[in-house]
């Protein structure tokens, strides 16, 4: 038997989120939905919806009913943030998707915290798929798809975060230059979150369709985005090589006369997507190199 789920027409996100909470955390995709008008509601449709979603007037986890629009303070939440808190209530690790419940809710309350989607995000995109005059359905649909894209994302960023902690080999004095060695980029990316500054990278090697080795990724890359302007990750390599010939470190200076330096400086490698190489590398040269480039960023 499926579950209905009841929602209002012309879905916003903060219903369509609030309905796949339901559906992917409570009712595991075996659900039906239905829209009501919120002008003029089918009281019937709602008494006999297993779940009622940002309409109908009620708030009362229990029975399955989450709105907020009746209460004093209503802006305070949204339809969405009242699922994911009771799925946090019953336990259900849903903690990875906070970042994009309270996106919906800014939007939902037409907050400065959405600003930027509506004009290029997942809020626009809904605008312009509505524009192509779809069906409430197709809406929902559309909706839930982008929805589990995006919540894998996040489930792999999370997963990221603690991988983080077990592929790190070196952290300086400081804790604002990690090493970090057989990581992708959501592990590179994780570190960020932490306050890292730099991350020197060795990454995961890239395969082709039959499983062959096409590239192995190394480098560093600067975090904190393109507003900011240092350290530049080219000069530190420059520094690097000539401190790595000083001590006649042949196998270092070799590796990072092999590296391409972004002329913007927030990044410096070899092996990534854009500068495939399949050479290899040892652990004990890219230590080295984390080594040189923490020396000569300090000086």
């Amino acid at each position: 038997m499926s579950i209905l789920i009841v929602s209002h027409q012309n879905p916003d996100f903060d219903s369509i989120m609030a309905a796949w909470l339901v559906d992917c955390f409570l009712a595991n995709g075996l659900t039906e939905h239905a829209f009501i008008n919120m002008a003029a509601p089918d009281a019937d449709l709602l008494a006999h919806a297993t779940y009622v979603v940002d309409c109908g007037g009620v708030y009362d986890p229990a029975t399955g009913r989450f709105d907020h629009h009746q209460l004093g303070n209503a802006n305070d939440t949204c339809a969405a943030y009242m699922v994911y808190e009771f799925l946090i209530f019953r336990k259900i690790e849903v903690e990875y998707l906070k970042p994009l419940v309270e996106l919906v809710y800014q939007g939902d309350i037409f907050g400065s915290g959405a600003k930027q989607s509506q004009q290029l995000g997942i809020h626009a995109l809904l605008s312009a798929y509505k524009h192509e005059k779809h069906t409430d359905l197709e809406i929902l649909h559309w909706g839930f798809e982008l929805l589990d894209d995006l919540a894998g994302l996040l489930n792999r960023r999370a997963v990221a975060s603690v991988e983080l902690a077990e592929k790190t080999v070196y952290t300086s004095a400081d804790g604002l230059l990690i090493a970090v060695s057989g990581g992708g980029q959501t592990v590179t990316r994780a570190a960020e979150e932490t306050g890292v500054r730099l991350v020197v990278f060795l990454g995961k090697p890239i395969e082709d369709t039959e499983g062959n080795i096409v590239s192995r990724p190394v480098g560093i890359n600067r975090m904190g985005g393109f507003e900011v302007k240092s350290p530049h990750c080219g000069d530190l390599v420059t520094d690097a090589i000539t401190l790595a010939l000083v001590r006649n470190d042949k196998e270092v200076v070799k590796e990072l006369e092999s590296w391409f330096r972004h002329g913007s400086g927030f990044f410096a490698g070899r092996g990534t997507g854009k500068a495939m190489n399949p050479s290899s590398i040892s652990g004990e040269c890219f230590l080295a190199i984390a080594y040189l480039l923490d020396e000569v960023w300090k000086r």
